[in-house]
């Protein structure tokens, strides 16, 4: 049986209620990310790869899609972040098979309404979709901080970018002579300003210091 499951005591797994899609057979994978709000105790976030963004008002148990233009795409994948220092500050890097544009999207209200932010894209020089490559976006957050890897302006391909500003400026922590491959996540540190880690896929852990 596929589905959302959630546990009260970390032993025993009950199934959440939700007009769950695009489960296959046993396997779950489209769950891609799931996270909390940073002070709303009960309010939890995901992102379905295939189904879009939903969201909890109660820990958990019940789900609700928001019918906001983020879900508007039949099919479509991201990965999403709560900033973990702000309460309903959301952000996501969502793409699709025909629309890559647009790529990176905040929320400020958790989850019910988002705008695109910045000049982020998924696809190469050709428009076509780098994902069928093996590369994957990603995204984090805190305290107004954001670092993303995705196509920024000017790359030829993915790149690191991060942002002390909520998306006002960025600041590009790699180049086409100096990238990092094969990007897994992404994580700001959250003692110290301006600190991003880059894990590589089970290769080794990139360090940014300001």
């Amino acid at each position: 049986m596929g589905g959302l499951f959630r546990t009260r005591d970390g032993t025993h797994f009950y199934p959440t209620n939700g007009t769950w899609a695009y489960f296959w057979g046993n396997t779950w994978w489209q769950l891609h990310t799931l996270t909390r709000d940073a002070t709303l105790t009960n309010v939890r976030y995901t992102l379905l790869w295939g189904s879009g963004f939903w969201r909890s008002d109660d820990g958990g148990d019940n789900w609700y899609r928001p019918t906001d233009p983020i879900n508007k795409f039949p099919t479509q994948n991201g990965v999403l972040a709560s900033d973990q220092a702000r309460s309903k500050n959301l952000w996501a890097v969502i793409w699709t098979v025909k629309d890559s544009k647009n790529a990176l999207w905040r929320s400020v209200d958790g989850g019910l309404t988002w705008s695109p932010v910045g000049s982020f894209s998924v696809t190469d020089l050709s428009g076509n979709n780098q994902l069928n490559g093996g590369i994957h976006p990603a995204v984090d957050a805190y305290d107004g901080q954001v670092v993303v890897y995705a196509k920024g302006p000017g790359d030829i391909g993915f790149g690191v970018w991060y942002s002390p500003d909520e998306g006002a400026t960025w600041q590009s922590l790699t180049s086409d002579t100096f990238y990092l491959a094969s990007v897994q996540s992404v994580s700001i540190d959250p003692r110290n300003r301006g600190k991003v880690y880059v894990a590589l896929n089970g290769r080794s852990v990139a360090v940014w210091t300001p």
